[in-house]
């Protein structure tokens, strides 16, 4: 017989022999020992299958949109860059993306453990993204799941283990208790994308050498373990400030760069790669033609070396993909005046491309100029990479946030307790003078702490709490209430038993919505779910208060307590992210469209974002930095090349 065993804090499957001590076969403590390790491990399994599931759906969008919705792909090629001392084995020479595949090349490595280096717009982040859907389209059931992090949101202060699995929780719905599970045990592999976009570059455009949070997280990778070995991971940074870092004055290695690791350096596309590819995207010959023509003839002339980037040559296939005339190209012979050239027409192109009338190219273009620059400044790094409708509240100072949330609550407090003086009493209101108050602070106090609540739990939805998806757990709930309102009812009458009853249900039924989804949900998706479910909360809590106020109150006056303090329950207790979304949308409804998330999710199905969980992120940095610096977009998206 054998015995499978999960090693906890790593992710081997080893073979363990039934051992014979003294001549006594110990079959019944293995037999239990097989049966609780084959459950773990099954469960182990089902894990990861349904994590990697929801990574590749969510990963191939976001590599269609970088390619420009289309199919066609550049053949990149990658050099090793020698590192003395301390690098993975087996690291290959050189490498190319299409032939042999970045994927074989990572697999051979030991420790798997890859810096990927190069220019801005080398394509960095498409080899990742190559990388991490061949590691998941030929994984085995032990291997781990590789899991795309933007370097830029992360606090190196933060352990990476705690980081991942708040990065499960928020992009893919996963709990904390499963991301946690399968992070101890090594089966997260992180993808982390930017180890430059961490720090400010120096006033002169130049790295900067001492570039602290980018050395704390250097820091924290080569701490990074998977049991008593180095974690696997992959990190990509631009050539130049990567160099920077380890050239800097920091002299512990472990803050220089990755250790055990080996690095290769994107290389710039040469000219008959940049022209198969546009070949390739140009189904308009003829009027392609001089500028394939240059590229074919001259390939290392200013214009061929400029088109040298996957981000570049991507630009030009979807500016005049359809209309357009490329020559412009032939006569834009500086970076600075092509980038300009095809940035001013991408947005413009791109609307033009999606045949969509539901927003024109110039209210695009000032709608996502304010949201790049809620993302960071247009001369300097972003402070964070993701768009997050239901975290667009907290822009703006610190003192501005908290006022904002002081106001929302004293917000829900106008609608609830002036009624209870306006409707008129069967008794003499003085009585309820001490409970109203009373009533009042406890509430005040009780919202203000709930303002920072659901930043910290999973999004609510009512699908998690029908009665045939988990029918023991709709079953506890119905039970609990009705037998506390039996009990209530029986001692105190009916209204008291229905307004206990009704109370005690909603903690219970907000606590069943803070179950994650299966997948992952869209902005929209949360916003929508939160709200509805909120929604349904209040009004289990209103039924329950008109019961006892019709007591006091005339039916119809109770009727109207209730929906008014409905009203009242939201803002002050069960607003959640969908109650800071409608605040943003207010207080910059004249820099936003109304319908912001309908924008947004425009937007990534056109080309110009791509969905990342319930967030968005712009295509690129460069395209992000020239909206932040351009409020208007250029008359008719016209620039002239110079």
């Amino acid at each position: 017989m054998t015995l499978r065993w999960w090693r906890r804090g790593g992710r081997d499957v080893r073979v363990v022999q039934n051992v014979i001590n003294d001549g006594v076969f110990h079959g019944p403590v293995v037999q239990a020992n097989s049966l609780s390790v084959r459950w773990e491990y099954n469960r182990s399994r089902r894990w990861t299958e349904d994590l990697a599931s929801l990574v590749q759906g969510a990963e191939q969008d976001a590599w269609h949109r970088l390619l420009g919705r289309d199919t066609e792909r550049i053949d990149l090629t990658y050099q090793r860059v020698a590192t003395p001392g301390r690098e993975a084995d087996n690291a290959e020479d050189a490498g190319r993306l299409l032939a042999k595949g970045i994927h074989t090349y990572y697999t051979a490595l030991s420790p798997r453990r890859l810096v990927v280096t190069g220019d801005a717009g080398a394509g960095k982040t498409m080899i990742a993204l190559e990388l991490l859907l061949d590691l998941i389209g030929k994984r085995g059931p032990d291997d781990p799941v590789p899991v795309l992090l933007p370097m830029v949101d992360w606090d190196p202060s933060v352990p990476l283990a705690t980081h991942l699995v708040e990065r499960l929780r928020r992009v893919y719905g996963w709990p904390r208790r499963k991301g946690r599970w399968l992070v101890e045990r090594g089966l997260v592999l992180p993808v982390l994308d930017g180890l430059d976009e961490m720090d400010e570059p120096l006033r002169d455009g130049r790295p900067n050498p001492a570039a602290a949070r980018a050395r704390a997280a250097l820091e924290a990778l080569n701490d990074h373990r998977v049991g008593t070995r180095m974690g696997p991971l992959v990190l990509t940074c631009r050539h130049d400030p990567y160099l920077a870092l380890a050239g800097g004055p920091d002299r512990d290695d472990r803050r220089r760069r990755l250790l055990d690791a080996a690095h290769v350096r994107v290389d710039p596309v040469k000219a008959p790669d940049a022209l198969a590819y546009l070949t390739r995207r140009a189904t308009d010959q003829a009027r392609w033609r001089p500028l394939l023509d240059h590229l074919g003839t001259r390939p290392n002339s200013p214009v061929s070396r400029l088109l040298s980037t996957p981000w570049r040559l991507c630009l030009v296939a979807t500016v005049y993909r359809a209309s357009g005339n490329p020559a412009d190209v032939v006569r834009a012979r500086s970076a600075k005046r092509l980038d300009r050239l095809l940035l001013a027409r991408y947005v413009p192109a791109t609307v033009e491309q999606s045949k969509s009338s539901r927003h024109d190219a110039d209210a695009a273009h000032r709608w996502l100029h304010v949201l790049a620059g809620y993302l960071g400044p247009a001369d300097g790094s972003a402070t964070r990479s993701v768009i997050e409708p239901a975290e667009l509240w907290r822009e703006g100072s610190n003192a501005a946030v908290q006022f904002n949330r002081i106001a929302m609550v004293l917000l829900g407090t106008m609608f609830g307790p002036p009624l209870m003086w306006i409707l008129p009493f069967h008794e003499t209101p003085r009585q309820l003078y001490v409970p109203i108050a009373i009533g009042l602070m406890y509430g005040l106090a009780m919202a203000m702490v709930n303002m920072e609540l659901p930043f910290d739990v999973r999004p609510r939805t009512l699908r998690h709490l029908a009665p045939w998806r988990r029918p023991l757990r709709f079953l506890a709930v119905v039970g609990l209430g009705a037998g506390i309102g039996f009990a209530v009812g029986g001692s105190f009458g009916w209204r008291w038993g229905v307004f206990v009853t009704c109370s005690a249900l909603v903690p219970v039924f907000l606590a069943n919505q803070f179950t994650s989804p299966g997948d992952v949900l869209t902005a929209r998706q949360l916003l929508r779910g939160d709200l509805l479910t909120t929604a349904v909360a209040c009004l289990v809590f209103a039924v329950g208060f008109a019961a006892v106020a019709s007591r006091e109150f005339d039916t119809h006056d109770a009727v109207l307590a209730a929906v008014v303090l409905t009203v009242f329950d939201y803002f002050a207790f069960f607003g959640g992210p969908s109650l800071r979304y409608l605040y943003f949308l207010y207080t910059h409804r004249e820099t936003v469209p109304l319908r912001l998330v309908a924008f947004l999710e425009w937007a990534a199905d056109v080309g110009l974002l791509r969905r990342t969980g319930a967030g968005y992120q712009f295509r690129h940095d460069e395209l992000r930095r020239w909206l932040a610096a351009h409020p208007e977009a250029p008359a008719g998206g016209q620039v002239r090349a110079r």
